[in-house]
């Protein structure tokens, strides 16, 4: 089930004041001209979980013009400890995260289009799923999942940020590949493409192998400060700042330091 949401006209400055984003815009990697390039923008978050609720709610507070996500669950009362676009009521109702996320990031950003996408994110229906998208996010939390986002990424040289977070802590990996074509809105170069999940884990990890938030816990700080990582390499990109960020396979923990 795709949707989208009526949002107001973000060309019209009467709509969409600058005042919104004046602390953001006095940043110098930012600006004016960072500002229009993050309104231009259209990016996917797949999976709308802690990662992806997280994500998804700094994007659209910094203006990100458009924000597609995608999640085929309901809201839990087990995901209110850290998935931070849901509420009670949601779990009390069994909402799809898909809609009461984008109801929530709606609220949060009236000026910006939100396109929730209740489903299942498959090999069938990833062509389109990720038309016509600048900037490819992963909230998922299985492998099958994340290695198909890779290859297309790969396949179609779209900027893709991996990350995972589990425990006490959680990684985070932007995946540029090579080759990057002139038309795409995150313009690299092959001196600052980077290797791609498959170049680092060639298989994905058998099924049970790895520990889960179910099996093994998750910190809230956890994925706050997996997130912060995420949204800012994903923000540095879109503005144009390629070469000032992390662009590693960077892992963090906070409850150890």
């Amino acid at each position: 089930l795709a949707l989208r949401l009526v949002s107001p006209d973000r060309t019209d400055p009467n709509q969409n004041p600058a005042g919104r984003y004046h602390r953001q815009m006095l940043l110098p990697d930012i600006g004016v001209a960072g500002q229009q390039r993050l309104s231009a923008a259209r990016v996917l978050i797949i999976g709308c979980g802690a990662l992806g609720c997280g994500v998804a709610d700094l994007l659209a507070r910094a203006g990100v013009g458009t924000l597609r996500v995608v999640d085929r669950d309901i809201v839990e009362e087990t995901n209110l400890q850290r998935q931070v676009l849901f509420c009670q009521a949601d779990a009390d109702s069994a909402r799809p995260k898909a809609i009461a996320a984008a109801e929530r990031l709606q609220a949060i950003n009236p000026f910006i289009n939100i396109e929730p996408f209740v489903d299942d994110f498959r090999a069938t229906n990833a062509a389109l799923i990720t038309t016509d998208m600048d900037m490819l996010i992963d909230g998922l939390d299985n492998f099958d999942g994340r290695y198909l986002l890779n290859d297309i990424a790969a396949k179609y040289h779209l900027p893709y940020i991996y990350a995972g977070a589990v425990g006490t802590g959680g990684v985070v990996m932007p995946v540029l590949p090579r080759g990057c074509p002139p038309d795409r809105t995150v313009q690299w170069t092959d001196a600052q493409a980077t290797p791609c999940l498959r170049c680092v884990f060639p298989e994905p990890p058998p099924a049970g192998s790895t520990p889960t938030c179910d099996t093994a816990g998750v910190l809230g700080p956890a994925v706050a400060a997996v997130i912060a990582n995420q949204a800012a390499a994903a923000m540095s990109m879109l503005v144009g700042r390629m070469d000032s960020f992390d662009r590693s396979l960077h892992s963090i923990d906070p409850w150890e330091g």
